[in-house]
């Protein structure tokens, strides 16, 4: 490969860094969902003891299978706020079921990262695992008339 090509490869990878950044920094800076809502019908806090991340997720939901809202608050890195920030944005209107099932592909995907290492995607699976425990939890303690709040 010529000095040229060594080149146009370097400023295509630097380009898909900044992107990268941007996306995550303007999820991080300026959540529309980052907010308490109350009387969720589902809500839940997580950490990463690793890192000090947390995430509290509200989730409202429409007939007991539909998403009609998620919000969320915590504090942490960009990338573990960004990924609670996209995920309130993308599934709102989804079936739960959809929502339970997120994969590091898929977070990863929407948060336009195409590497990540391991104590890092521990930062953008905060808001996933959040969302499953606590819809793990509804499922358990539904027979009320809203679920009772349950710390990791």
């Amino acid at each position: 490969m010529d000095n040229r090509s060594k080149m146009t490869e370097v400023r295509s990878k630097t380009k898909d860094i900044s992107l990268y950044t941007e996306d995550i920094l303007d999820l991080y800076k300026y959540p529309s969902n980052k907010k308490i809502t109350e009387h969720a019908d589902i809500t839940y806090h997580d950490e990463n003891p690793s890192c000090g991340d947390d995430i509290t997720i509200y989730i409202t939901l429409e007939n007991s299978t539909t998403i009609q809202h998620i919000t969320w608050t915590g504090k942490g890195c960009a990338i573990s706020q960004a990924s609670a920030e996209i995920i309130s944005q993308i599934y709102k209107g989804k079936k739960i079921k959809e929502i339970q099932n997120i994969t590091p592909e898929q977070i990863k995907k929407q948060l336009n990262i195409k590497d990540i290492g391991p104590v890092r995607i521990k930062c953008a699976m905060l808001a996933p695992a959040a969302i499953k425990k606590g819809v793990e939890n509804w499922k358990i303690y539904r027979g009320g008339t809203r679920t009772r709040e349950v710390r990791s």
